[in-house]
């Protein structure tokens, strides 16, 4: 998905580059790498203070100035796998998933891990951050709540299937959406699932089960949940 910010607009392509447009006139005001290329880019870039963050299937996540394209860390941060979640920038650290199966807790200054949390499974979706929270879905069919401060586990929630699509969280409740696709559906799993757990304990409120795979977030409008 691309990311407007000002006048400008910012986009990664499977052709391996990351660019940014003005958003007015569509000229190029320039791409990343500008005489190479890193890898098909799936994950959302995100910017926060005047900092540009994705990640690449070769399994690193960048940092640039969103003004000049250029590198703000001497090297990308490096994860043991496909990066295909989009980061999410908080209180000066950068939390991004991997298909190594771990959540990454990275400094925005420096490119340092700060700590790295394993699951049993990939991280597609990205997480999110609340009240001092990281909330992230695994393929390993569980949420997990995480200390943002320590990477350490508070609690997690065992679906059906794997958890694709991004959490979102409201008063109070976390919404997790499982996916199924017709494939695993016909290896005998169930029907992709909407779940609304209690976002301190972890608790069952509801489930709500759909007829075909989940692959984004839900949204909430007023009291609405919609997937």
């Amino acid at each position: 998905m691309p990311t407007l910010a000002g006048n400008s607009l910012y986009f990664g392509s499977y052709d391996g580059n990351i660019y940014a447009l003005d958003a007015t006139t569509g000229a190029k005001k320039w791409q990343f790498p500008s005489d190479d290329n890193i890898g098909a880019i799936i994950s959302s870039p995100v910017i926060s203070d005047g900092f540009l963050y994705f990640g690449s299937v070769d399994g690193c996540l960048y940092a640039l100035n969103a003004e000049t394209g250029k590198e703000r860390w001497t090297y990308p941060f490096e994860t043991g796998d496909k990066i295909w979640s989009s980061p999410v920038v908080d209180n000066g650290t950068v939390y991004v998933g991997s298909s190594d199966n771990k959540l990454y807790a990275v400094d925005n200054v420096s490119g340092n891990e700060l700590w790295s949390f394993s699951t049993e499974g990939a991280i597609i979706g990205s997480p999110i951050v609340s009240d001092g929270i990281v909330y992230v879905g695994s393929f390993d069919n569980h949420i997990y709540a995480i200390d943002a401060t320590n990477g350490k586990e508070l609690w997690n929630h065992e679906g059906e299937d794997w958890f694709w699509a991004q959490p979102v969280i409201d008063n109070g409740v976390i919404y997790a959406a499982g996916m199924a696709s017709d494939y695993l559906k016909s290896e005998g799993h169930p029907n992709p699932t909407l779940y609304a757990l209690d976002a301190r304990t972890g608790a069952l409120q509801w489930t709500f089960l759909t007829e075909g795979a989940i692959h984004i977030a839900p949204i909430i409008i007023n009291d609405y949940v919609i997937v």
